[in-house]
């Protein structure tokens, strides 16, 4: 960009640089408008927001300001075109994406690179729902509680809350949000700002991509992602937890954990954590192998050298399965939670306990909730109440958990079902049938594909 700009005002610079960086940037695309998110300390598996707002703007920057280079900048055109049919299937209908992965305080520079779009005249899809799906997310970024009173904004996500942020974030680093406001250099007749804004196109209930390994479900309310592939061994706070859960929501998000000596109030929304001392955890840091058949999702992952855990995850709908296969040489404790609801009333919120079922009503109305469908004997179901803080979404939650046990050299396999969203009570008592556990290896054995992003890259 530096480059660029001198060559504007007439210095002559030495490109020998910038091409290098572009080199390597264009080595990190595999396909379909997927970018991986660097290289670094040998990391090829990371695949998130970088993706739209750094790989796709910078390139669709590059096309915009360096026309001479013609061949590469139609090349991130057409990737960035490619791009957009999945990426919209990250915000919800009411403008909200999903929080997956790191640098989340840059908040709404998510929208950036639909802005950007417009910039480099890319209509990857009509205007009018490229503009809706923009200002959407906007105005919903607009009402979240994110500035202090003075007006500057925060680390955090939906609320301040540094907690979260990773070490190479400051106080500055939010206002990469302002990528999001490209689209104010464009004159008032652009198409981009004379079309009408149009709501999100019509979008079927489940939409799988095996490049990254993610499953999208529009249910209503929000937005689920189930997720298996991506990871990072990237120094930074919180990995497993922004990369590895099960699932992610534009509605409940997810929680960190606050303590690693506090397995039995961890939160563990959206993921099964393993204590062989009922004190420490582990949780899924790394998949060794990931598949999708159709919209499921396989992976295979060892919490220890000697335990060795399969997961599958099947959505539904508006629920989502999942069915683990466990073996260990050595007892362990298991707690699985499903999303963390809001607990904004202590005395109002509610909570119910039941045999191999746990569920969590906000008096917002919200609903989450978490069904056993093991075979017996039954986890334990309980609503667990984690430290403050943990959610990137809420202050205080309510996570809905099933706590179990693993025998030494015995095979133990859980089911679950999980249902969460506004006013999804009434839908608690029609539960999907889990399939055997047999019948989803045959599916996989048929109709499996190896995740894009699993696959060793390297220059």
């Amino acid at each position: 960009m530096v480059d660029l700009a001198l060559e504007s005002v007439g210095v002559e610079v030495d490109a020998a640089g910038t091409n290098e960086y572009l080199d390597d940037m264009e080595s990190l695309y595999i396909s379909d408008g997927w970018y991986r998110d660097g290289e670094d300390e040998g990391d090829t598996r990371r695949i998130d927001y970088y993706n739209p707002f750094a790989m796709h703007y910078y390139g669709l920057f590059y096309a915009v300001h360096r026309p001479s280079d013609k061949a590469r900048g139609d090349r991130f055109k057409e990737r960035a075109r490619e791009f957009a049919p999945v990426f919209m299937h990250w915000f919800a209908d009411s403008g909200s994406n999903i929080p997956y992965g790191r640098s989340l305080s840059y908040r709404q520079c998510v929208a950036a690179y639909w802005g950007y779009l417009a910039v480099a005249g890319v209509e990857a899809l009509p205007w009018g729902v490229i503009k809706g799906i923009y200002l959407r997310n906007l105005r919903w970024w607009a009402a979240q509680p994110v500035s202090r009173r003075d007006g500057i904004l925060t680390l955090g996500y939906a609320y301040p809350n540094p907690f979260m942020a990773e070490r190479y974030l400051s106080t500055g680093s939010p206002y990469w949000a302002m990528k999001a406001f490209s689209p104010l250099s464009l004159p008032a007749d652009h198409p981009f700002w004379t079309a009408e804004e149009l709501p999100m196109p019509q979008r079927p209930s489940v939409a799988a991509f095996p490049v990254p390994g993610l499953t999208f479900m529009h249910t209503p309310g929000h937005t689920i992602m189930l997720n298996s592939g991506p990871d990072s061994n990237k120094a930074m706070r919180f990995v497993p937890e922004k990369y590895l859960k099960f699932a992610y929501s534009t509605r409940y998000g997810f929680s960190v954990e606050s303590d690693s000596r506090a397995f039995d109030v961890g939160a563990f929304d959206s993921m099964i954590a393993l204590s062989d001392d009922g004190i420490h955890y582990r949780v899924r840091e790394h998949c060794e192998t990931a598949r999708m058949a159709g919209s499921k999702i396989y992976s295979s992952w060892r919490p220890w050298a000697d335990v060795v855990v399969e997961t599958w995850l099947i959505p539904y709908p508006d629920w989502h399965i999942r069915i683990h296969r466990i073996q260990s040489p050595r007892k362990l404790i298991t707690i699985e939670g499903g999303f963390a609801a809001p607990r904004t009333d202590f005395n109002a919120d509610k909570t119910q306990e039941e045999d191999g079922a746990a569920y969590a009503i906000s008096t917002t109305g919200d609903f989450s909730g978490i069904l056993d469908a093991s075979p017996l004997p039954k986890r334990v179901a309980r609503v667990t109440k984690p430290h403050g803080n943990t959610s990137l979404m809420f202050p205080r939650t309510l996570v809905p958990q099933l706590k179990g046990t693993v025998k030494a050299n015995e095979t133990r396999v859980f089911a679950c079902a999980v249902l969460a969203g506004p006013s999804a009570k009434e839908r608690w008592s029609h539960p999907p049938a889990v399939p055997a556990l047999d019948e989803v290896e045959r599916i996989f054995e048929s109709e499996g594909v190896d995740i894009e992003i699993v696959k060793h890259y390297s220059r």
